[in-house]
C-alpha cells in the first residue's frame, strides 16, 4: 500500500494530514487533534460529579476564608507575634460565622425547594 502525501484523516471538522513534510504540518496536526480532543471532552464529559465527600453549601467564599485563616495561622507560628496571634484569631471567628451562613442558607434555600418532610 503506497501513501499518497495528499491524503487526510478527518476528526470531526478537522482534518489533518496523515504524514508531514514539515514541523509547520506537524504543529497544525497537533493544534487540531487536541482541539477535536478538547471539544470531545467539553460535550461529553461533565465538569465534575458530585460525591458524598462534597459539603453542601461550600462555595468560593468559604474557600477563601479557609485559604486566609491558615495563611495567618502560618505567619503567627513562624514569628510568633502577638498581633499576628491576634490577626489569626479574628479570621478564625470569622471563619466560623462564614461557613454557618454559607450552611444556613444551603439548608433553607434546600428547604424551600421541598414540598414535604420526606424530600428532605
Amino acid at each position: 500500500m503506497s501513501w499518497d502525501m495528499e491524503t487526510t484523516s478527518c476528526i470531526g471538522q478537522y482534518c489533518a494530514p496523515i504524514l508531514a513534510h514539515t514541523q509547520a504540518h506537524i504543529d497544525a496536526a497537533a493544534e487540531d487533534l487536541t482541539r477535536a480532543i478538547q471539544e470531545a471532552l467539553a460535550q461529553t464529559v461533565p465538569r465534575f460529579k458530585r460525591s458524598s465527600q462534597m459539603r453542601p453549601g461550600w462555595n468560593a467564599e468559604c474557600a477563601d476564608i479557609i485559604r486566609r485563616v491558615r495563611s495567618a495561622e502560618r505567619r503567627y507560628k513562624s514569628t510568633g507575634d502577638r498581633e499576628d496571634r491576634e490577626d489569626w484569631k479574628a479570621l478564625e471567628n470569622q471563619k466560623k460565622r462564614t461557613l454557618r451562613q454559607a450552611m444556613t442558607d444551603e439548608h433553607r434555600e434546600r428547604v424551600s425547594k421541598t414540598d414535604t418532610i420526606e424530600g428532605l
